[in-house]
């Protein structure tokens, strides 16, 4: 088992949609550009579970659109975070080639292969879990 970089990385976003997506490059080059893909794939709650299963393309509602700021860390939350941020529910994520993207929900209705450089980052392949918490 290789030992993971240490991740210590805040991304800004924006949206207009009502939840943020993350996925990889490398699990998801299926889908053609200018699909929708919300309609096709991720439309139903059966839909989302199905691929938050898979750990190819996962998503959370935030419930309004806005900026968010988006911290990605190594390891588990400490005590203090898990305090701090009590309501939260984790995810895990399969990342092939490299690259996470974070994007809008919105994303998803005509999708593109072009994610914005300051909506990725670079991490090595495997699988991640993510905490996603309410402030």
């Amino acid at each position: 088992m290789n030992k993971q970089s240490e991740i210590n990385y805040d991304m800004d976003l924006v949206i207009d949609g009502m939840g943020i997506v993350l996925y990889s490059d490398g699990v998801v080059n299926d889908i053609e550009e200018g699909e929708n893909y919300f309609i096709k794939e991720f439309n139903t709650p059966e839909q989302v579970a199905k691929h938050i299963k898979k750990g190819d393309i996962i998503g959370f509602n935030t419930g309004s659109s806005g900026r968010y700021c988006i911290k990605f860390r190594s390891g588990y939350p400490n005590e203090e975070i898990e305090q701090k941020f009590p309501i939260s529910i984790r995810l895990a994520i399969n990342v092939k080639g490299g690259t996470l993207s974070v994007i809008d929900l919105f994303w998803l209705m005509e999708w593109s292969n072009d994610c914005p450089i300051e909506q990725q980052l670079s991490i090595e392949d495997g699988q991640y879990y993510l905490r996603t918490s309410k402030i």
